[in-house]
């Protein structure tokens, strides 16, 4: 096996022979990989290279990173091609309704994302194809007469990971360019588990329920009230903020006066203070020359009292792995419920976090399958390929392939995904 190295003019450069390697491709998080070899030629202007087998054939492409030469030995890490989606880019439906079907989304992100990344393809040309994706997408979030600004990878995530698609890459040597495809595999394999040498992993469930509200800005900047403060605070001013007073404890108790705890604060005209002002009053019973102890306050804005109508969406993970708005049948549900809510100035962005939160948590256990012993060729098993596993009793589930890890000659198979990570659907255990 053997590394072309091409330099940002995409001249190829030289070869990396006698090497040595580690790969892990993922479905939906980046790439790893690491390499090692011999090169007698200068290579410190790496920019991309393409992994082959001994006879040339393609096996993988990718980036350049902390490019270490001594002599003639040589190791760099490999970056994901996908990590150009890494970066933020504005979808500008201010004026007009947004995609409400995947692929029509899929053609507004590919679109905006060549216009708005001009500077890579100065270097490298990028295509983009993807196949037919004809979900309705708009229960996850509507973003109707918004301008947004997303990162694309983490965007994309949600989207791929419910509907099973995920990006393939490659570096086309010929054509000189990047080819992305978004896709998804259709393809299963049946195993019997028992036959592989395998580790097997379960991972709790952290949250099974996820709540998306609006956040809703309740200060009212008009308005000026005082409310409980502490010592410390008050300590901390600076002079021309700190203010001191009296009032006995009677009036302080007084409803009509000073409520104890609450933003009451009537002893002094309010606005006369800045925003942000402390009060240290000393209370006293019979004596005021007496303290008997010290109340804190300052200078707040005023609030608006939650609207009740606001907009919320509830979802939850089932014990089918599927995702449920707003109810879930009882034979469906985990227990017990956790909970986590997710706030957001825009409430479709709100929901977005929340359905990718529940699709982070599916499918709590993943099987680790090697090549020692096994009895097939797990070369053969591509990412988001679908594998039923069949155990003694002819009983089976289908589960993904998630990661595909290669380590010189050991070759090692991920089904199902840790609580890490994106899933699939799985649709448990059922008879042959």
């Amino acid at each position: 096996m053997y590394i072309e190295v091409y330099d940002k003019n995409l001249n190829h450069i030289s070869n990396i022979i006698n090497v040595k390697y580690n790969i892990t491709r993922r479905v939906f998080d980046l790439d790893t990989a690491l390499f090692e070899g011999v090169c007698e030629d200068d290579i410190s202007t790496g920019f991309i290279y393409v992994f082959c087998d001994d006879v040339g054939n393609y096996i993988y492409s990718g980036f350049m990173g902390s490019i270490n030469q001594r002599n003639n030995y040589v190791n760099f890490k490999g970056i994901d091609l996908k990590s150009v989606f890494d970066t933020e880019i504005t979808l500008d439906f201010s004026s007009k309704p947004a995609p409400k079907i995947m692929s029509l989304l899929f053609q507004e992100i590919k679109a905006e994302f060549l216009v708005q990344s001009t500077e890579i393809q100065s270097i490298l040309p990028i295509n983009i194809d993807y196949v037919a994706a004809l979900y309705s997408i708009d229960w996850i979030a509507n973003y109707d007469y918004q301008f947004i600004v997303v990162n694309v990878k983490d965007f994309l995530k949600p989207y791929l990971a419910y509907y099973g698609y995920y990006i393939q890459s490659k570096f086309d040597k010929v054509e000189k360019k990047l080819d992305f495809k978004i896709t998804t595999n259709t393809n299963i394999r049946e195993i019997k588990i028992e036959d592989f040498s395998k580790e097997v992993n379960r991972n709790d469930i952290s949250v099974n329920k996820a709540i998306a509200v609006l956040k809703y800005d309740n200060v009212n900047p008009d308005e000026k009230i005082w409310i409980k403060s502490t010592a410390a605070y008050w300590e901390g001013l600076e002079a021309e903020k700190k203010f001191e007073g009296a009032a006995s404890l009677y009036d302080f108790e007084e409803p009509d006066n000073i409520y104890y705890g609450s933003n009451i604060f009537p002893l002094e005209d309010i606005d006369q203070f800045d925003l942000g002002s402390g009060y240290k009053l000393g209370i006293y019973q019979d004596n005021p020359e007496v303290i008997e102890f010290y109340e804190y306050f300052k200078v707040s804005n005023g609030f608006f009292e939650r609207p009740t109508d606001l907009p919320v969406a509830v979802y939850y993970l089932g014990n089918d792995n599927q995702i449920y708005s707003n109810n879930i049948p009882v034979e469906k549900m985990i227990l017990p419920i956790k909970a986590r809510i997710f706030e957001n100035e825009y409430f479709e962005q709100a929901q977005a976090e929340a359905i990718s939160e529940l699709v982070n948590s599916r499918y709590n256990e993943n099987i680790i399958l090697t090549n020692t012993n096994s009895p097939i060729d797990l070369r053969e098993l591509n990412l988001y390929d679908f594998v039923k596993i069949y155990d003694d009793n002819g009983f089976y589930k289908e589960m993904p392939v998630s990661e595909i890890a290669m380590t010189n000659n050991l070759y090692r198979v991920k089904l199902g995904f840790k609580k890490t990570l994106f899933t699939e659907v799985i649709k448990g255990w059922k008879k042959h």
